[in-house]
């Protein structure tokens, strides 16, 4: 089974995010457009605006009404009755990722601050509310009981050395690269050329997807999601996530232990805020309980917003993938060195997935989800106790649905394909070199190939 086949009743939604029903979906890419103009540009953007139509469907495994469902509560928008609060980023995940249907990628980004140690190692100033700092408070407002309440802002503490902004990512494609097992990033890492080598980034998990019996509370898993391949699977995002951006906290039980690593309120740069005036839901705002009898159940909310992601299918391919520039533009891509990380290899979901994800499902996210040192983009934001030279990695970002996204890399310093990739440095370095050296009329070549992905 190919990526392009998808179920064949999914959501569509307009470029602006608006839901507008069910329609059948279909693959795209290969699929004759309008044609070419004199100047070799693809004229196919009404073609392109129909397979884009299709976006927001989901995979095999999961039934309408249930989908329907979980995209209906990734985009609700809460309130404080909801345990929004005290401080936050959005009062929506479909707030956040909404490009152009929640899951996507965003166009606002979201500030992180840290230090650096004597000792070259990294500090997030989680004492001061470190490492990311919330746009949103509730500011002065009443609760439930008629109280005045009064939330500060946050704001970069003066020890602070370093500071990025970053984008929220697309988690398009999410649950099927959450099945993908360790020993194929070891596999891609190995054959990459020495010097452009990524490295494998493999981190505690603090929430397992508790469906896949090798993920335990406390062991190590190949970290696949987000900027810096710091989480390791749509689980744990959706928890950290919920916590983090919309200021929701969460309590589960794995295997009789209860996790509470997001269970208490975010507060303004770690400064308490009095329990009566973090939200409207007194303590952790969603709890499963007691975890006695060894229990394991993931809280409901949580649980749904990574049912959505598990299952929210892939970008299909626009028709103007099947045109001479973007057919062209393939081997340019690789001519120069792009697909020493931008890997084109196939990713083949297992027999029988954890997740219930259509197994044998090959899928091309162009992405080696590999740590690499890429110049001047490394933003220096990690982990507590992260060396100088780990922190200024970057996960290699997947290409796929690229076209979808207003602004590139991790802080959207760049508005088209062209500029992201003048700002490579570093390992890809050689690579960003061939593309200026291509005459214009094949950098065009290339740049349609990226954005036909």
């Amino acid at each position: 089974m190919t990526s392009q086949k998808y179920r064949k009743v999914g959501l569509a939604f307009a470029v602006q995010g608006a839901f507008l029903g069910l329609v059948g979906l279909s693959g795209c890419a290969g699929v004759d457009a309008a044609g070419e103009s004199d100047e070799g540009t693809v004229a196919s953007a009404l073609s392109d605006q129909d397979c884009d139509s299709t976006i927001g469907a989901h995979l095999p495994g999961i039934s309408d009404e249930e989908f329907e469902a979980a995209r209906t509560e990734f985009a609700k928008v809460t309130t404080p009755d909801d345990g929004l609060g005290p401080i936050f980023n959005e009062r929506s995940c479909g707030n956040c990722h909404k490009l152009p249907v929640p899951g996507g990628a965003g166009d606002e980004t979201a500030e992180r601050f840290g230090r650096f140690n004597p000792d070259d190692t990294f500090d997030s100033l989680s004492r001061e509310g470190g490492p990311l700092l919330h746009l949103m408070t509730l500011g002065d407002w009443v609760n439930e009981d008629g109280e005045a309440c009064q939330v500060p802002a946050e704001h970069v503490p003066d020890d602070a050395t370093v500071t990025t902004d970053r984008l929220p990512p697309a988690l398009f494609g999410a649950g099927l690269l959450d099945t993908i097992p360790d020993e194929f990033f070891d596999e891609l890492a190995a054959a990459e050329p020495e010097a452009v080598r990524g490295m494998v980034n493999r981190v505690h998990i603090q929430l397992p997807d508790v469906e896949d019996p090798t993920q335990v509370v406390g062991g190590t898993r190949v970290g696949r999601l987000t900027w810096k391949a710091a989480t390791v699977g749509v689980t744990e995002f959706a928890a950290a996530a919920f916590r983090q951006e919309v200021g929701i906290s969460t309590q589960h039980c794995v295997a009789g232990q209860s996790i509470t690593t997001w269970a208490a309120e975010p507060a303004p740069n770690a400064v308490p805020v009095p329990v009566e005036c973090q939200d409207n839901v007194p303590g952790t705002d969603y709890a499963v309980g007691s975890c006695d009898g060894n229990r394991t159940e993931i809280e409901p909310h949580a649980r749904t917003f990574s049912r959505y992601m598990t299952f929210l299918a892939p970008v299909p391919r626009p028709r103007s993938a099947g045109q001479p520039p973007a057919r062209q533009g393939e081997a340019l891509f690789a001519s120069v060195g792009c697909t020493d990380c931008h890997t084109p290899r196939a990713f083949v979901t297992p027999h029988v997935p954890f997740n219930g994800v259509p197994g044998d499902y090959a899928f091309h996210p162009y992405s080696d989800y590999l740590l690499h040192d890429v110049g001047d983009l490394g933003d220096h934001i990690g982990q507590n106790g992260e060396t100088a030279e780990k922190v200024h990695l970057m996960r290699t970002a997947p290409l796929w649905g690229i076209r979808l996204r207003p602004k590139l890399l991790h802080d959207g310093r760049a508005s088209d394909v062209a500029g992201a990739i003048r700002w490579h440095g570093g390992q890809a370095a050689a690579a960003e070199s061939a593309f200026e050296r291509l005459h214009p009329g094949e950098q065009f070549k290339l740049v349609a190939f990226v954005q036909s992905l």
